[in-house]
Parts: structure tokens; sequence; C-alpha cells
């Protein structure tokens, strides 16, 4: 996993103007833009690297949010709205519902100055790559959700009858929740014949004491979860919630456990470019289900609030009742 972990902390370097650091024996083909555009504008999100050497694979990283206008996107993911497939595929029935802002950064062109949406300049990557035969797709938060979109997407494409020679498997990590129940449903049936190794298709991998992977709480998860355990090394960790989000401690926590008998690593560490101790431990399904549990509680006691919030309410204030129970 180092390599789309690396992968994935090269977009985000890319973002910030940083020097990429990326995996060994991988290059940049090209970055791939989205548009944030309800406070923000066009932003680089993505890149897609390719072998130094040649050959016929790519990877498509895709970093989280970064900016304020990322945040709104994400705030405003609690509203459901239509996928948006790309022209070509398949036409998914019945139609898919998946995060607005999500969707929004994906599929809308906005002032892109390339007048192209990501979801175009994805496509538009693959068809100038007439070689490849592997492709794989990796993200963080924002950027597994919109992994997500662009694999299902892709899968469209495939039932369609193109792409053909190729496989395509993806692996990210902290994905939010990303649709409906019948997003769900059709993710696993339209991607189930794009990989046939030794693993998943789509993996995510989430650390159970992060709390973004069961947000928005009206939506759902697709594929495999592997779950990881970290946390802020102190009593009262939960408000540190960048802490156990942060795409540097997945990808340590997950390189250090992966070789391990049961690929469960437990330890103490100091988060990376920081002084922050945390603290690895062993997963515990219960955990996870006692904070899904609570948080959908939460969403059907305010179901109104989410069919109304485009007219009615903040999306904020609407996350922030739904996360800590107290109306804003």
């Amino acid at each position: 996993m180092s390599v789309l972990g690396q992968s994935v902390l090269s977009a985000y370097n890319a973002y910030n103007g940083l020097a990429l650091n990326l995996p060994t024996g991988w290059k940049v083909n090209r970055g791939i833009t989205g548009w944030a555009g309800i406070v923000g504008g066009e932003e680089l999100f993505a890149l897609v690297l390719v072998p130094t050497s040649g050959g016929s694979t790519a990877i498509v990283a895709i970093r989280g949010t970064q900016s304020v206008a990322d945040w709104i996107e994400d705030l405003y993911s609690i509203l459901p709205t239509p996928f948006t497939p790309f022209p070509g595929g398949v036409t998914p029935l019945p139609t898919p519902q998946v995060g607005d802002g999500f969707l929004s950064v994906y599929a809308d062109i906005g002032g892109n100055r390339s007048g192209k949406s990501m979801q175009q300049q994805l496509f538009d990557t693959l068809n100038s790559l007439p070689a490849l035969t592997q492709l794989i797709v990796t993200g963080h938060s924002l950027g597994s959700a919109l992994a997500e979109l662009f694999m299902f997407d892709y899968a469209l494409q495939r039932a369609a009858g193109k792409y053909a020679k190729q496989s395509a498997f993806m692996v990210n990590y902290a994905a939010p929740c990303c649709g409906d129940a019948t997003w769900v449903q059709q993710y696993a049936s339209f991607t189930q014949g794009l990989f046939s190794g030794p693993w998943p298709q789509t993996t995510r991998i989430v650390n159970q004491d992060d709390v973004v992977p069961y947000l928005p709480p009206n939506l759902e998860q697709p594929a495999v979860e592997f779950d990881v355990r970290f946390r802020r090394n102190t009593i009262f960790w939960e408000p540190f919630v960048g802490n156990q989000h942060a795409m540097v401690n997945y990808n340590l926590v997950i390189n250090k456990a992966l070789p391990l008998p049961g690929q469960t690593w437990t330890g103490y560490f100091t988060e990376p470019g920081t002084t922050v101790s945390m603290v690895s431990l062993s997963p515990n399904s219960s955990i996870a289900s006692v904070r899904r549990e609570r948080l959908n509680q939460l969403t059907k006691a305010h179901r109104d609030d989410l069919d109304s919030v485009k007219t009615e309410r903040n999306p904020n204030a609407v996350v922030h009742e739904l996360h800590t129970g107290t109306p804003v």
C-alpha cells in the first residue's frame, strides 16, 4: 500500500505547492482539477501517475478536503442527488442517489479553465493511454468519495463494452458515506467484474476512531472495509478529529499493519511532520457498530430536516447537530 498511500500524499503536496515526493518508479502524466464552486472555484484534486520505465498501468490519486470551499462541498453532500453518468456508458436503473457536494466537484464544469469537469478530464486521460491494461484508483476523505464516483462511472462504461482489455481496482482511505442503498447495490453489481486479483475490487481502509467514514449518516458505504484503529494519545482524544483522520497517519499505520500476522499493528508513534503523540490499537467491531447506531438514530430523528435542508436550514447546522446532538 505504500505506493498508493504515497500517491495520495503526492496529490496533497501538488495542491499545496510542495515537492511532490512521488512514489519511487512513478511520474506524473497529468493533473486533474475539479470545481468546488459553492464559494470557491477550480482546484487541483488529482494526479495521474504512470511508471517511469513505461508500462501499462496508471494510478489515479485524489486528495481530500483542503480549502473552505471543499468543506462546504462536504457539508452539502448530506443532500442526496441523482448520479450523473458520463455519456456513452450504461444508464443505471433505478438511478442511485449520491452526495450532492461530491457529485458537484466531480461532474460540474463551473469555471474550469479547460472547460471540462473532473469527470471529463479523467475519461480524456484514459482515452489518451491506449496501452493501458490496469487502472488503479485511490483517494483519501473527499478524494475517496470522488474516487468511488469515478470507479462506478468507469464500470458503467465497461458495461457498455468500453475499456474491455483493462482491469481496475481501488483502495481508498477514510471514505465518507457516498450514496444511498441503491448506490451501494449498483456499485457492487457493476464493479464486480472489473478485477479478478487476490484482493477485493474495492477496499475501504477505515480508522474506527475517525468520524468521517460514518458521515453523512443518511448515506451508505459500498465495498469491503479494512479496519485499523488509531487516535491521539490522550484521554480526551475525540475532539482532535484531524489527527484521527490525517492521511499521513493512515499511511503510517497501514504500512506497519499489513506485513504483520493478522495485519494489525499496535504501538505508539508520532504523527509525521508534527510532535503529536499517537497510539495504534487493535480494531474492535463493536466500536464501529455503536457509532453507526448513534448516528443512525440522530439521522432518523432529523429526517425532515434532511429532506428540507436546501430551502429551510443551513447544511452546516444540520451536520453539526447530527454529529453532536446539539441544535444550532
